[in-house]
């Protein structure tokens, strides 16, 4: 979320993790999402996401399966995730199942909530 498609997050791969992983993003305040987007990571495919799930959380403490297992092409393009109804929730995270590049990790350049507007109670 740096805004630079050429650093990016990955999963502990130092310490013998493997998947699912998941990166969970904080939205400080309950908004509506309507979806993310997810750049894949830019300079090979390891870690690159393939099968994903998604969860949405009001609290960060119980966790709404929002989005089945669902597949991310191998490209580096920037994929949009739109939800077929927006959800109330102020946390969002992305679940990565498998991986285009074989290692047993996940890699992400960048990934941004798709808001609607500021959910009100």
């Amino acid at each position: 979320m740096d805004g630079d498609p050429n650093t990016f997050w990955h999963s502990d791969w130092e310490s013998g993790d493997t998947l699912p992983a998941h990166l969970d993003i904080d939205c400080q305040s309950a908004v509506l999402l309507r979806g993310f987007s997810y750049t894949p990571r830019q300079d090979k495919n390891r870690g690159r996401i393939a099968n994903y799930s998604v969860e949405v959380s009001i609290d960060g403490q119980t966790w709404l399966p929002w989005v089945q297992v669902v597949t991310f092409p191998d490209t580096i393009e920037k994929q949009s995730v739109v939800f077929e109804r927006p959800v109330k929730a102020r946390y969002l995270r992305l679940t990565a199942l498998s991986d285009h590049g074989g290692a047993n990790q996940a890699a992400v350049a960048e990934i941004q909530p798709l808001l609607m507007e500021t959910a009100k109670d």
